[in-house]
């Protein structure tokens, strides 16, 4: 059975890639581990957090739901690509008898997330924004121009992309 989409806290999120399988600690000691790749947006959104709720559909329709342990979230604005790591101890590992058990002798590789999808591909789909103090020297003109604008972070996105472009064109 394949994920076919992924809630965490009832929010709909964009996976990119996601990894499920049951890890075998010892003395049936088992857990159910989600590794997912996500935007970088849906990475601070979470980054705080220790639990979550987490649903995911199947492509047959099948649901789960758990409250997930939040293991580990890739730190954002690094140009790593944004890692979820969830995990939730369950009783049977035989109720999800489709998934590939692993444990610390496993001589196979663990499921692992792709390699081939880059942070600029992610950010093509889910940019995230960040908050910028900025000291310019620029002409009183346009200073008093920009304090009028009601777009002024538009206007300076805008302008830093056309530069940027005008930059690598050079």
């Amino acid at each position: 059975m394949e994920i076919k989409s992924i809630k965490i806290n009832d929010e709909m999120i964009h996976i990119f890639d996601y990894a499920l399988f049951i890890f075998d600690g010892n003395e049936n000691d088992y857990s159910l581990s989600l590794d997912i790749m996500v935007s970088e947006v849906v990475a601070l959104k979470f980054y705080n957090e220790d639990k979550v709720k987490v649903c995911w559909q199947y492509n047959n329709g099948e649901e789960q739901t758990f409250m997930m342990n939040l293991d580990h979230v890739t730190e954002v604005g690094n140009t790593e690509i944004p890692e979820l790591n969830l995990t939730v101890d369950i009783d049977n590992p035989k109720d999800f008898w489709w998934l590939k058990t692993v444990n610390f002798d496993t001589k196979e590789e663990y499921p692992s997330l792709r390699k081939d999808i880059t942070i600029d591909e992610i950010r093509k789909v889910e940019m995230p924004d960040r908050e910028l103090d900025l000291t310019v020297m620029i002409p009183i003109d346009l200073e008093e121009w920009l304090y009028r604008s009601d777009n002024q972070s538009e206007i300076l996105k805008e302008a830093l992309y056309d530069y940027r472009k005008k930059k690598a064109s050079e």
